[in-house]
């Protein structure tokens, strides 16, 4: 017998996960589990990179994997975006002409991001973030072809950890000086990136004489690897196994994981779809899933 597994929580800097109080009730009242689940399934960020997955996954048997084991690598890049025709501000640290812009989505609407290439250096403690460089997002509410609007966030605060262009958070924008021209080139910033789910092991659970874990809660999270940057994960889910059966795990990444038996090592998996190929979002909602063939 297979049921759907629920998603016990959502945590942010997994490293050293710790679920808050709230998050373990949740456990006991399956009616507010079945909300939570249906939220993260139905409601994506508001706010995100459009993408371009290069492929789709391929289907494997279930399997054994470790801790630590990264499961449905995929490739994604930013889908085709603008160039710049003239430096915001007459700064080229602001941007130069002939620069690529990538696609981000608010909230329906869509803003052009260029990732910083050269950070300033560090002028003193005050100014850490100053070092990590920033991110630079233009918008054209007029849909006149120039930009009037843009926001001006460091990299640390802007973007998913590990990703060089996964955006999550943007400061609010402010008027530029001058419009700015720009061309719908369709040309694509030069980023690739390797993204896939870990698995992240037991949380909490009984260890049993069979090697078995009664009661387990174990987590996925979403790994992320950059084009020079070690894979790193900023987005884990705790989840609740039922004992003695296996278990549909659905992310709201449009990944969905068909978990069963764990033990204090390692676990049961088969991946049964992933991100879609061709042009998407990376949360895109209970529409995004492309079934694995």
């Amino acid at each position: 017998m297979i049921r759907t597994v629920l998603i016990i929580a959502c945590i942010a800097a997994v490293a050293s996960p710790v679920l808050a109080q709230d998050a373990l009730q949740i456990i006991q009242r399956p009616r507010a589990s079945q909300i939570l689940k249906d939220a993260l399934k139905a409601t994506p960020p508001p706010l995100q990179s459009l993408i371009t997955v290069d492929a789709p996954v391929s289907r494997g048997p279930a399997t054994r994997v470790k801790n630590g084991v990264v499961l449905a690598v995929q490739t994604i890049r930013p889908a085709p975006g603008v160039t710049l025709e003239a430096a915001p501000h007459k700064q080229p640290r602001y941007g130069a002409a002939g620069d690529v812009l990538f696609p981000v989505v608010d909230d329906g609407a869509v803003q052009y991001c260029r990732r910083e290439p050269n950070p300033r250096k560090l002028s003193s403690p005050r100014h850490r973030n100053d070092a990590k460089g920033k991110l630079h997002c233009f918008s054209d509410p007029d849909g006149d072809g120039r930009f009037d609007l843009m926001s001006e966030t460091y990299l640390n605060q802007a973007l998913i950890g590990g990703s060089h262009f996964l955006v999550k958070w943007l400061a609010a924008p402010k008027p530029l000086a001058a419009p700015v021209p720009y061309a719908r080139s369709g040309a694509v910033a030069p980023y690739a990136e390797q993204i896939g789910i870990r698995y992240g092991g037991v949380l909490r659970g009984f260890p049993e004489a069979d090697g078995g874990v009664r009661g387990a809660l174990v987590m996925v999270a979403l790994s992320i690897r950059g084009d020079s940057a070690p894979a790193r994960d900023d987005i884990g889910y705790a989840i609740g196994l039922p004992d003695g059966e296996s278990g549909v795990v659905e992310l709201p990444t449009g990944h969905s994981l068909t978990l069963g038996a764990a033990t204090m090592e390692d676990i049961q998996v088969e991946v049964t779809s992933a991100l879609p190929a061709g042009e998407t979002l990376l949360f895109p909602g209970s529409q995004g899933r492309e079934p694995v063939q």
